[in-house]
């Protein structure tokens, strides 16, 4: 499809002032609790970017460690963020900024299909006053961008039984898209059927004929499990 997405990692600002060094009587070692909606695989640039911060943490904090929670093992992208807001979940999320769209509606430019030239174009213009704005925006919503990310590679279309050689193969199928305004539109104006869902209620669907398929990154769909290639 060539639709390029582009992933956060996002903190909450409690987060942030706990500081390094080491841990005394009244500053006990702290877990930050890290969620992403892929498998534990570093195949999987989600995974790769929170195990490269959980060792950059225990490089250099004795107060601080970093628990991993992978394939949506606290909850769904959308529960996970809610309870970031509310500061009762975890404390740290990797993800695309698709889901983002639902607190920030803006956030949603930086999905519409066909947008970037190339990696340079991304880093441009997230490294510039676009993503300063942005991540203004997300401070407003209780987030704190830690860090913009580019994905491992475009959008794909994975489908159970019917093969995709042309745009026109996707007429009538019902593709699994992440339940954002912008996606939803984009595979209905290719002829889909956009069934907006839970990553990680995916196989279960394809299973039962809910779905034709679904799109995601390159990365992601090599990091699912083995039983669902």
């Amino acid at each position: 499809m060539g639709v390029m997405r582009k992933h956060l990692l996002v903190f909450v600002t409690l987060v942030i002032l706990s500081g390094c060094g080491k841990p005394t009587e009244n500053q006990p070692i702290r877990t930050i609790k890290l969620a992403h909606s892929s498998q534990a695989d570093c195949s999987s640039e989600l995974h790769m970017a929170a195990w490269l911060f959980q060792k950059w943490i225990e490089d250099h904090s004795d107060r601080l460690r970093v628990k991993i929670y992978a394939s949506n093992t606290l909850g769904q992208e959308r529960e996970i963020y809610e309870g970031m807001q509310l500061q009762s979940g975890v404390a740290c999320a990797v993800s695309g900024t698709a889901i983002l769209n639902n607190f920030v509606p803006r956030m949603g430019v930086l999905d519409l299909p066909f947008l970037w030239k190339d990696y340079d174009h991304v880093h441009r213009v997230l490294d510039g006053p676009v993503g300063r704005v942005l991540g203004e925006e997300l401070d407003k919503a209780g987030f704190k961008v830690l860090a913009w990310m580019d994905s491992w590679g475009y959008r794909n279309v994975v489908t159970a039984r019917t093969p995709v050689a042309t745009p026109g193969d996707l007429k009538g199928l019902k593709i699994r898209t992440i339940p954002t305004p912008l996606y939803i539109a984009t595979l209905n104006a290719m002829g889909c059927n956009a069934t907006p869902m839970p990553f990680g209620e995916v196989y279960s669907g394809m299973q039962t004929g809910v779905l034709d398929g679904f799109e995601h990154s390159a990365a992601m769909i090599r990091a699912c499990p083995s039983s669902w290639r």
